[in-house]
């Protein structure tokens, strides 16, 4: 047996994982959510351009109220190689048990798709950042 079969490569961070991905793989699929896809090239790349626009918060807690999709982990994913902390949130809560959880966390950002605006809205947000959509090819 040889020694990567028994210690496979171990990465500092789930971005060093991303980037060794997509350079040995770069058209493999990496996310898949309903009908989006996405291939580790373009994952790396929106998480890295995502990261480019929170640059600034490094340091700071930034919210995510997004339902299951590839935004939300590419989003997570940005928060991270920002430098900024990720507080994740449930979109299917209501505003009366989003507060406790904002008021504790104190975001510096809190990002939400079309869905949650409601929500986001009843909160008294401050303007937030959507996460753009899926490239595509």
């Amino acid at each position: 047996m040889s020694r990567q079969q028994v210690c496979p490569t171990v990465y500092p961070t789930v971005l060093h994982m991303l980037a060794d991905a997509a350079a040995r793989n770069p058209h493999g699929e990496a996310l898949v959510c309903g009908g989006e896809r996405l291939d580790y090239a373009g994952y790396l790349g929106a998480v890295a351009a995502f990261a480019a626009e929170l640059a600034h918060l490094r340091g700071r807690r930034v919210a995510v109220l997004l339902p299951n999709s590839i935004d939300l982990v590419v989003a997570i994913l940005a928060i991270q190689a920002a430098g900024a902390q990720v507080v994740p949130l449930n979109p299917g809560y209501t505003a009366h048990e989003l507060r406790p959880i904002l008021a504790d966390a104190d975001p510096a950002l809190v990002l939400h798709a079309p869905e949650t605006a409601a929500v986001v809205a009843e909160l008294g947000l401050a303007p937030t950042l959507v996460p753009t959509a899926v490239p595509t090819a």
